[in-house]
């Protein structure tokens, strides 16, 4: 394969602002991607990839290296010449490139072979913690965490049939199945542009895993209740209850951030659903003003993201132990509150897109024993190694 040398360059700076300036990879690659206007659609392509793919393997990549993460721009063009060896690449003859020894890498290619969190590219303080909490289903869940991810679609049941988008894309040459266990849900054959997709920017679906669709189904809804979204974010869940409920009924999204809120409200003009309000909940406070009110509520919690690795790999490095400390304790504290809003009889879902149970199982158990007002009807734990979806663990459960 030919390589040109200034594509590497803006690689280079975005996994510097992935890493070192704490920006999301997606958000890094798309202003990448927005900043090199000159690139044609091979380049653009090339260049994500290559940026995911060590973004990915980033802790592989520099022990590969024999190095710690650098911010060095010339020792970060190791990554470079690390990403074209493991890909059985020749490296061209760059004056960036001359440093680093093809022979010693291989040689530490096949030490990290038999090193499960080098491998892997895993934190050893998230091994240890992984291990013990799943046992001998970790590796198998950490391996499937660095594949990448299929693109699925949710339809929109009340503004079209999924058997009409399907027709619609298979004119775009893209192949869409629908889920055998969610009649809404079609995974795509290949990832596609839905920037310019005439049917996404009309609201007829949205991006939008079968795991975190499986949770509001939990919810049970019906049309014409009152419903609460109280960990919301950009407001995925909160669309697919406006399009459970036709529109009907009362949707409250509540989030902490208003930068996401505002990101939802987007997307509900968007979808021309006008049930869906949204409010910041800026003091706890607020929460007593909407006690017993709702008939159902999801809480979507903060967590480790451990379920999602594949779709968001900066955070397996991002994440630290004490950042999980600190997620258990809010998870903690929002079950605490949040559930004062329920209704008597009505439905509560706990979920997370982790597959740990510290922040799962562990979590209902504890909150079960501190409220014997609320009784567990169902919960599911969800595995990506076990079924393709994302890793997620939802907890329906009913307050008396």
């Amino acid at each position: 394969m030919k390589f040109h040398k200034n594509l590497f360059q803006p690689i280079l700076y975005t996994l510097h602002q992935i890493f070192f300036q704490e920006v999301k990879d997606h958000v890094a690659v798309q202003k990448m991607l927005e900043s090199q206007p000159k690139w044609g659609s091979r380049d653009r392509k090339a260049a994500a990839n290559f940026t995911y793919e060590i973004t990915r393997y980033w802790r592989k990549y520099w022990y590969l290296l024999n190095l710690a993460p650098s911010q060095n721009l010339e020792l970060m063009w190791g990554l470079i010449a690390v990403w074209m060896i493991v890909h059985d690449e020749d490296l061209p003859e760059w004056s960036e490139l001359k440093a680093f020894d093809p022979e010693k890498i291989r040689e530490r290619i096949s030490e990290s072979a038999t090193i499960f969190a080098v491998k892997e590219s895993i934190p050893d303080w998230l091994d240890a913690i992984g291990r013990k909490q799943l046992g001998t289903k970790w590796e198998a869940e950490m391996v499937a965490q660095n594949q990448e991810a299929a693109l699925v679609l949710r339809v929109n049941s009340s503004k079209i049939k999924a058997e009409k988008v399907v027709d619609m894309l298979l004119r775009e040459d893209v192949v869409a199945t629908s889920s055998p266990e969610l009649p809404s849900a079609l995974v795509l054959d290949k990832r596609i542009n839905l920037q310019n997709n005439a049917m996404y920017k009309e609201g007829m679906f949205e991006v939008q895993d079968i795991s975190s669709q499986m949770v509001t189904l939990l919810l049970d809804i019906k049309e014409g209740q009152i419903v609460i979204d109280a960990c919301a974010g950009a407001g995925g869940k909160s669309l697919h209850m406006a399009d459970i409920m036709r529109n009907s009924g009362r949707i409250i999204a509540m989030d902490i951030e208003i930068k996401k809120l505002k990101e939802l409200q987007r997307r509900v003009e968007k979808a021309r659903f006008n049930k869906v309000e949204t409010v910041v909940l800026a003091d706890p406070k607020m929460i007593e003003r909407y006690r017993l009110f709702a008939d159902r509520l999801l809480l979507d919690v903060p967590c480790s993201g451990s379920g999602v690795f594949r779709r968001n790999p900066d955070d397996k490095i991002k994440l630290s132990a004490e950042k999980l400390e600190k997620l258990v304790v809010t998870q903690q504290k929002i079950l605490a509150t949040y559930p004062e809003m329920l209704k008597k009889g009505g439905i509560m879902v706990y979920a997370t897109c982790s597959v740990l149970p510290i922040e799962n199982e562990q979590q209902i158990n504890r909150f079960l024993e501190e409220n014997p007002n609320f009784k567990l009807i169902e919960s599911k734990s969800i595995l990506t190694s076990e079924t393709g979806y994302d890793g997620f663990f939802m907890a329906k459960l009913m307050k008396s």
